[in-house]
């Protein structure tokens, strides 16, 4: 979040080579940045509440994140607040936690269960 902050307060952005050819790349570069703060929200929070709250929540605290982070652009020279912005915010993080939920498995909490371990062994 930290980083987020410190570029959100960058009057211009460089691209990310490649992306800058795309039409709406800065969306995204959004969208890919709150992936990576939704997996590390979700990793940081540890919480034993069912996996579908855990997703909830975790993307809520990404998409508040980027509210927050848009309005805080309102006062930095040549940024401006965009809501496609934090809707991109808000799906990136969304598709990685529900990836990173996908991928875990486990029962509805998220813990392993045997069925998985004997899955992964047979393949």
């Amino acid at each position: 979040m930290g980083l987020i902050f410190f570029l959100s307060s960058q009057s211009k952005l460089p691209s990310i080579p490649g992306l800058d050819k795309i039409d709406y790349s800065d969306k995204i570069e959004h969208a890919l940045t709150y992936g990576v703060l939704g997996f590390l929200t979700w990793r940081a929070l540890n919480i034993t509440a069912p996996k579908w709250q855990q997703i909830v929540i975790t993307i809520g605290i990404s998409a508040a994140y980027g509210l927050t982070d848009e309005v805080h652009q309102l006062y930095v020279p040549g940024r401006t607040f965009d809501l496609l912005d934090l809707a991109a915010d808000t799906l990136g993080a969304a598709i990685a936690v529900i990836a990173l939920a996908i991928h875990m498995g486990g029962d509805k909490y998220g813990r392993r269960t045997e069925s998985d371990g004997q899955e992964k062994s047979q393949r």
